[in-house]
């Protein structure tokens, strides 16, 4: 009988490959390969091998673009997000893998050689984010934490306002793996500095301050599998990008087809390195979104290049953007 001698590991990203191996010596016959999504009992692919008695794939692909990042607007703790991972079982003929959960897809993963990641976890246990521990927010903004840790989590919230006094909530999670806590600074009203604790996963210290008028906030999908935002504190130019095209009919005639944009260019504050490093990530980003209103709205970034460090010292980064829907939301 045809069985898996290969799976890929639990909690696996999936920018890496994700390898089924599976052999039965001297069979040489055909065999089936399915792959289920165990959310939605669904079957995400299948693939037949004629003649053969081993056989490789490569599921990675294959999850990719099943990958939905929806971020939202809520009160403090933990909340679910079920389209950032995947939940699959594969099948060969009648043999089935165990139960795989597949994060979303990273660019880092821990050092050691093949086989010491084998033995441990793909990524590694802690705080996910490319944004530095200190950190700016205003009193009527929110931002989510994503943590990945193998058992349910408590996070403390501490909160100290102008006169000197702090408070303490906690949140406790229901499961382990990956979990996402929102920060929402409307509970915690005349704060002027609030810490998040996840214990041994580390902490985040947010400085509040209120936003400069006309400022722009964005959130945009992480090289850590995040949801990252900042607030651009000036928007710089607002532009309306016209492309007129001509198209002939068939009696000869032309027809004018005009299409129209509006292009907001953003501005940072002056930021030390490790923050421009994280905000240049916004220019390839596969999501990226303006925080407005209480809604996450979708937007294209325009600007292909950002300069992120000029001899050392501190320096602003500026991009573009453009709505992806047709409404007038910038």
């Amino acid at each position: 009988m045809m069985q898996f001698t290969q799976i890929p590991e639990n909690h696996a990203p999936l920018g890496d490959r994700l390898l089924y191996h599976f052999e039965d010596p001297g069979t040489g016959g055909d065999h089936l390969f399915q792959l289920f999504d165990l959310d939605t009992d669904d079957t995400l692919a299948a693939r037949r091998y004629s003649r053969c008695d081993k056989g490789d794939v490569d599921i990675a692909a294959i999850l990719r673009p099943l990958v939905r990042f929806t971020p939202s607007v809520g009160a403090t703790g933990f909340f679910e997000d079920a389209g950032r991972v995947s939940h699959v079982q594969a099948r060969i003929d009648i043999a089935y893998s165990e139960e795989r959960l597949f994060l979303p897809v990273m660019e880092e993963r821990p050092g050691g050689t093949d086989a010491e990641r084998l033995e441990g976890s793909a990524v590694a246990f802690g705080m996910r984010t490319t944004m530095p521990l200190c950190r700016l927010i205003a009193p009527d903004e929110a931002e989510e934490v994503t943590l990945f840790a193998g058992e349910p989590l408590t996070v403390e919230v501490t909160a100290c306002g102008s006169d000197g006094q702090s408070s303490s909530r906690s949140y406790t999670s229901g499961q382990g793996g990956w979990q996402l806590f929102r920060l929402d600074m409307a509970d915690f009203a005349d704060a002027e500095r609030v810490t998040l604790a996840a214990g041994e996963l580390g902490s985040l210290t947010y400085t509040v301050a209120p936003s400069p008028h006309g400022s722009r906030r964005l959130a945009w999908r992480s090289a850590a599998g995040s949801v990252e935002h900042y607030t651009f504190p000036f928007e710089t130019v607002v532009a309306k990008q016209t492309v007129k095209k001509r198209v002939y009919g068939a009696s000869g005639r032309a027809v004018s087809r005009v299409t129209s944009e509006r292009l907001v260019t953003l501005r940072s504050a002056f930021e030390r390195r490790e923050v421009m490093e994280a905000l240049a990530e916004i220019i390839s980003s596969p999501e990226v979104w303006l925080v407005c209103a209480g809604r996450y709205l979708p937007v294209d970034v325009v600007t292909s290049e950002v300069e992120i460090n000029r001899n050392g010292t501190y320096d602003a980064l500026e991009i573009a953007i453009r709505p992806t829907v047709n409404e007038s939301m910038l």
